[in-house]
């Protein structure tokens, strides 16, 4: 790299993205810091990415707000093309999560900055598409300032409408731009997104923020979409007992799958951060610190799930085993015929309901991102198998005293309510049963 560019003096090297290389510089015509954004020269030689990077400088040059980065110029110099941006004396948010936890008040101080800043932006019909910790930078006094809107999109309304905050952003379908784990499930299957799926990423960002972890991050990133379409993470309570109740709410709010379910607007996110910086400090504690959260993580509602499964495979087994006592029980309460007909149903339902089981089990446990969506398939079947297996113990009368049938028949006709709420506890039941994704496709920028 070259010691100079035009009038940038390179002073040392900031980091490195999918799109090029960002340098610490300094204006020598006004004498002030630049962060100096150059694309590589690979890049530079794609003509669609090129005018990406070209966009990001028309994208940003728009906005004019305290929490977002301004440019300055945009510029080629050679075979050079660079961006010269505002410099950030400071660390990102991923760096500021790492180092310690982010307390109530911080993270109610940060989320309502970097909202104001993504506002900004959705009001001129702009989604910034990688809003992710990486891209939110905290000066010395943790102010937020956002950074690279090089994969916004940008739809002008015209006339009056030209501040309305449902924009969409004219992506075309299938491609998938932004960081895998920072996606909303509609970006992550390649739909078009509006500015809503800013606020799902958004949603993660606070996720990080309260608890330190990732909600949705896998081994691969594959996986990880996989998880961010599918599953349902903790609650964010549940690994920070002290995160308030209403910043949990707010954060599963974010994170809803379907972005009809979301905030339709930051702006009414912001009235809710606000309701919150409202409350006295101590009053905020006190009234955190004497409210217990009673909540399934989505690792038990597996084990519980499966646990269930395990129950019914062996109530069939000894059902089967003990058919012929049954069969006689049922022939005092029924006819020989009507007796002989219902044994026959349960040893029929006892065979598909196993295989059924044994197929929802094993697909629990493989946590198959199929699963919310196969047993909302075969729920209905489920539910007139366990429906007629709730008065099986009444074949059970010469057997057991009358109470056996209070014990048993009412959580068995209970049963296949809970086993849904388990379900639902741990993934979504509309996803799309089979995801298409590219892992390599040339239109998603590698993880900065």
């Amino acid at each position: 790299m070259a010691d100079q560019i035009g009038h940038y003096k390179i002073l040392r090297k900031l980091g490195q993205g999918g799109m090029g290389e960002v340098y610490c510089a300094q204006d020598t015509s006004l004498g002030r810091m630049v962060a100096l954004k150059i694309l590589s020269p690979d890049v530079a030689k794609d003509e669609q990415r090129l005018h990406r990077f070209l966009r990001e400088a028309r994208v940003a040059a728009t906005l004019s707000h305290p929490n977002v980065t301004h440019i300055y110029e945009v510029g080629v110099e050679g075979d050079i093309h660079f961006i010269a941006m505002e410099y950030v004396e400071g660390i990102t948010l991923q760096e500021r999560i790492q180092r310690e936890p982010i307390d109530n008040e911080t993270l109610i101080r940060i989320a309502h900055q970097t909202a104001e800043g993504l506002l900004a932006a959705h009001s001129l019909g702009i989604v910034h598409r990688d809003v992710k910790p990486g891209n939110i930078m905290l000066d010395s006094r943790e102010n937020v300032k956002i950074v690279d809107f090089g994969l916004a999109r940008q739809h002008w309304a015209i006339g009056p409408d030209a501040n309305r905050l449902s924009t969409e952003a004219n992506t075309r379908t299938g491609t998938i731009l932004g960081t895998f784990p920072y996606m909303s499930p509609e970006q992550a299957l390649g739909k078009t997104v509006d500015h809503r799926s800013d606020i799902f990423s958004f949603g993660i960002v606070l996720y990080e923020m309260a608890t330190g972890r990732h909600p949705f991050y896998a081994t691969t990133p594959t996986a990880t979409l996989a998880q961010i379409i599918t599953t349902q993470p903790d609650s964010p309570a549940r690994i920070n007992s002290k995160l308030l109740p209403e910043m949990n709410h707010l954060i599963e709010k974010c994170m809803r799958k379907s972005a009809d379910d979301r905030y339709q607007s930051l702006a009414d996110l912001i009235v809710d951060l606000q309701r919150m910086m409202e409350v006295p400090h101590g009053q905020r504690a006190e009234h955190t610190l004497s409210q217990k959260e009673y909540l399934m993580t989505r690792g038990v509602a597996r084990v519980c799930f499966i646990a269930l499964q395990c129950m019914y495979l062996v109530f069939y087994v000894c059902a089967l085993r003990w058919s012929d006592a049954m069969e006689q029980g049922l022939n005092e309460i029924l006819s020989a015929q009507a007796a002989s007909h219902l044994m026959l149903a349960f040893i029929l339902t006892a065979v598909l309901g196993m295989a059924v089981r044994l197929h929802m089990m094993f697909l629990v446990i493989w946590d198959h991102i199929s699963t919310g969506v196969q047993f909302r398939k075969v729920f209905p079947l489920l539910l007139m198998l366990d429906a007629l297996w709730a008065f099986a113990p009444f074949g059970l009368l010469q057997k057991v005293q009358g109470i056996f049938l209070l014990v048993c028949v009412p959580p068995l006709a209970f049963s296949p309510i809970s086993q849904r709420t388990l379900i639902r506890s741990a993934y979504d039941l509309h996803a799309m049963k089979r995801i298409s994704v590219e892992e390599e496709a040339s239109t998603v920028d590698a993880p900065r």
